[in-house]
C-alpha cells in the first residue's frame, strides 16, 4: 500500500492559513469603513485572526471597562467559553496583555505554563494547546486584547505573533 500521507501543498490548511491576508485585510477595511456596527467589527476581527494567524483556530476580542472583562467578539462559541474561563482563572494572555501591555505568548499548554489555573483548566475541558494575547485600545480609552487559540501545541510562531501583531494594530485604528 501506497504512503498516502499529505505534505506541504497538499496537507489541509491549519487554523489561519485558509486565506490570503491582503484579501481579509481589505474585507476588514471595508467592514470598518463602512460604519458597521462595534459588534459586527470585533466579530471580523476575530474571524480574521483564524483566517490569517498561523495555527489560529479560536479568537476573542476582551474589553476592559473599570474592573470587568468583557468580551466583546469571538470567532466561535468555544473563544468565548475560554474567555469565560479566563475570567475565573484570574489569569491568561488576554488579561495579561491588557495589564502587562505586553504581547503574551504560550505555545504549548501541555507543559509549565505561564498561566498554569487557566492551562489546567484549558487542557481538561477544551480542545485549546496554545494561546497569545495582543494588546490593543478601544475608543481610545479602554484597554483591550485580541486573544488567539491553537488546538495544536507548538503552531503558534515568531510569524504567528507577527501577524497577530499586525492585525491587533489595524484594529486599533
Amino acid at each position: 500500500m501506497a504512503d498516502q500521507s499529505m505534505t506541504g501543498a497538499d496537507a489541509p490548511a491549519t487554523g489561519g492559513e485558509k486565506a490570503d491576508p491582503a484579501t481579509v485585510f481589505a474585507a476588514l477595511a471595508e467592514i470598518i469603513y463602512q460604519g458597521s456596527d462595534a459588534n459586527q467589527m470585533y466579530a471580523a476581527i476575530c474571524i480574521a485572526a483564524t483566517l490569517t494567524v498561523r495555527g489560529c483556530d479560536h479568537a476573542s476580542l476582551l474589553v476592559r471597562e473599570n474592573d470587568k472583562y468583557i468580551t466583546v467578539g469571538a470567532s466561535d462559541r468555544l473563544a468565548k467559553q475560554i474567555d469565560d474561563i479566563e475570567r475565573r482563572a484570574g489569569d491568561g494572555p488576554c488579561i495579561d496583555a491588557i495589564e502587562e501591555e505586553t504581547p503574551q505568548i504560550d505555545t504549548d499548554l501541555t507543559t509549565p505554563s505561564l498561566w498554569p489555573r487557566l492551562a489546567k483548566i484549558l487542557v481538561a475541558e477544551t480542545p485549546v494547546r496554545g494561546a497569545m494575547g495582543f494588546r490593543l485600545l478601544i475608543d481610545k480609552r479602554k484597554g483591550a486584547a485580541l486573544n488567539l487559540f491553537s488546538d495544536t501545541p507548538n503552531m503558534f510562531d515568531s510569524e504567528s505573533a507577527g501577524r497577530a501583531a499586525v492585525l491587533a494594530a489595524f484594529a486599533s485604528v
